[in-house]
């Protein structure tokens, strides 16, 4: 019986956002939120540290959620000695782009 959760889903693409949002998966302003999102994203890659695999990182013309989880975890190891006595970043990177872009 588990052998179903195994089978695609078959949408057509014209009818794509409104099954995302028939299911609450995204709502119809999602696309004010990219332009925000992507505007985040900007603003946080001017202020990154010299770390070679955040260049590579940025190096491509998309950024992606994974990519953004992965400077994530990077800024965490680079900042870890900026952390104060309750754990949390006194890093101004840290503080503003501590979380996935797409969560803040």
């Amino acid at each position: 019986m588990q052998g179903y959760q195994n089978l695609p889903i078959d949408i057509q693409t014209s009818k794509l956002l409104d099954w995302l949002v028939d299911r609450r998966h995204c709502n119809l302003k999602w696309q004010s939120s990219v332009l925000q999102i992507r505007g985040k994203i900007n603003t946080a890659i001017q202020d990154m540290p010299e770390n070679e695999e955040i260049k590579t990182l940025l190096a491509g013309s998309y950024i992606h959620y994974f990519h953004c989880l992965r400077i994530v975890e990077i800024l965490k190891g680079t900042e870890a000695t900026s952390k104060n006595i309750f754990g949390r970043y006194s890093s101004q990177r840290m503080k503003v782009h501590g979380r996935p872009v797409g969560l803040v």
